[in-house]
């Protein structure tokens, strides 16, 4: 049986922010993806601003990166704390 510390114990019973967290973090990078694909692929751009903008949207993957990870964390605490 895993004991939990005050400090994990509330993690898990706040652990619905994460997941809210993780579904905007997953916003912000699609929108940033799409922009960046856009802006890429449909407007004039000058030469300088280019590695810029390829920069940004590999920002924006990183960022999705990160918001599936924090899913997958609110969805193992879940698993966890249903068979407490």
């Amino acid at each position: 049986m895993l004991q939990l510390t005050k400090n994990h114990k509330s993690t898990v019973d706040n652990v619905a922010a994460m997941k809210t967290i993780s579904i905007f973090f997953a916003l912000f990078g699609l929108l940033g993806i799409f922009t960046g694909l856009y802006s890429h692929f449909f407007r004039p751009m000058s030469p300088d601003a280019r590695p810029l903008n390829l920069t940004l949207s590999g920002l924006s993957i990183g960022t999705l990166v990160v918001s599936l990870l924090l899913f997958q964390a609110y969805s193992i605490i879940e698993k966890l704390k249903s068979e407490n």
